[in-house]
């Protein structure tokens, strides 16, 4: 942005970095207010606007206790809630070997090949698992059993993804989206708005509620099926959408 020097007064023209409108100011202001766009405009010695950092990228959480939706910056830890004041981890975690604390997270959790976890219900944003978890698994985005993963609990989020070369037995899931590319063996129920099984995939389980079932030719699928109206669906799916507290499988 230029500006210049108007003849016998001490003003200058200032072209705004936001929205392109030009104005007026004082030659000794070091800051001012767009008058067109409303924004802070921070100036240098001489006129020249001050060179600004660029923005940290952020994403959009949930409080897992009130359910209030807000931001935080991408590469952040932890931050407080900005509606009840809970303290809210916000980071993301490698897990190797045995362990068996608390996880917790707005965050992703990946789980390594070998790993072992026998805890309280993991959370996470995204959960990632190679190793064995033996609890509940609650995804906010996605539950993903790849390659060696194995869960002895129940499994719950809007996306879950058994990769090709997983083999897990689970107690129940609860998703809007399943896609099947290994093997799950499921003791009680299955509940999804969406249900694909590929071709290498197989799908056991005791009792299957869904939408829509797609088993492409090779794949697998045994189950006493349910397949649900459109309406039945807001209603047993709506528990997606509620604060973790709250939710029960």
């Amino acid at each position: 942005m230029g500006f210049l020097f108007r003849k016998g007064k001490a003003k200058r023209l200032l072209r705004c970095p936001y929205c392109g409108a030009a104005q007026w100011e004082a030659a000794g202001a070091i800051s001012t207010l767009c008058r067109s766009c409303r924004k802070y405009i921070a100036l240098e010695v001489g006129g020249r606007p001050k060179a600004t950092a660029r923005p940290k990228p952020t994403r959009a959480i949930r409080c897992l206790y009130c359910g209030s939706e807000q931001k935080v910056y991408e590469d952040a830890l932890s931050t407080t809630c900005g509606f009840c004041g809970r303290h809210l981890d916000v980071g993301s975690y490698l897990i190797r070997g045995r362990f068996g604390k608390r996880i917790y997270t707005q965050g992703d959790v990946f789980f390594a090949k070998g790993s072992l976890y026998i805890g309280p219900e993991v959370v996470g944003r995204r959960v990632l698992i190679g190793g064995e978890l033996r609890t509940t698994v609650h995804g906010l985005e996605l539950v993903e059993i790849r390659e060696e993963g194995r869960v002895r609990g129940t499994i719950r989020a809007p996306m879950v993804r058994v990769a090709a070369g997983a083999d897990s037995s689970v107690r129940g899931v609860l998703c809007r989206c399943l896609r099947v590319e290994g093997l799950l063996w499921v003791e009680g129920k299955v509940m999804a708005q969406e249900i694909e099984v590929g071709k290498r995939g197989i799908l056991e389980a005791s009792e299957v509620k869904a939408g829509s079932l797609q088993v492409s030719s090779g794949g697998g699928f045994h189950a006493r099926t349910t397949l649900l109206p459109e309406m039945e669906q807001k209603e047993d799916f709506s528990i997606l959408d509620r604060k973790t507290e709250e939710c029960q499988l």
